[in-house]
């Protein structure tokens, strides 16, 4: 989960970078920046010492863990970097970035599912998000080609 925090927040500074005057970057990295550090190092602190990993609980046996909600919320505040800029995004862009919210947005409800909760038959709900989610990715690799190709 770590791995995917580091990526989502390089990403968020990144379209911070793309989209937003220096003074707005700036703002961004201490505020960003500081919430995203005391999260990793709380979720670090987990290893080392016997306290308690903060958990949202999603039924009996499912749920969010820290990590996994630092993520979640550094992916939604990409999504709304570039939601505010979606004007700013070509007609091609656009529809792909709608493609790749809605695939991680099936991904999430996938991500909330147990795997022990098998329906229709062969579908594990969570294995499901990794595929799901790594054909977002691929997606929004293919996304971010467009927005600095200079094709239209």
């Amino acid at each position: 989960i770590m791995s995917n925090v580091l990526l989502v927040v390089a990403l968020e500074l990144a379209l911070v970078g793309d989209y937003f005057t220096q003074k707005v970057r700036m703002f961004f990295l201490w505020l960003f920046g500081t919430l995203n550090l005391l999260a990793i190092a709380y979720l670090f602190s987990i290893l080392v010492f016997p306290i308690p990993n903060i958990y949202i609980p999603l039924g009996s046996s499912k749920g969010f863990s820290l990590g996994e909600i630092v993520l979640i919320l550094n992916a939604i505040v990409s999504v709304v970097i570039l939601a505010v800029n979606f004007g700013k995004l070509r007609k091609k862009e656009k529809v792909v970035f709608l493609v790749v919210v809605g695939m991680f947005l099936l991904g999430l409800v996938f991500a909330t599912g147990s795997d022990g909760y098998i329906f229709p038959k062969h579908i594990a709900w969570h294995s499901m998000w990794h595929i799901v989610g790594s054909f977002g990715f691929v997606l929004f690799w293919y996304f971010n080609h467009l927005r600095f190709s200079n094709k239209e």
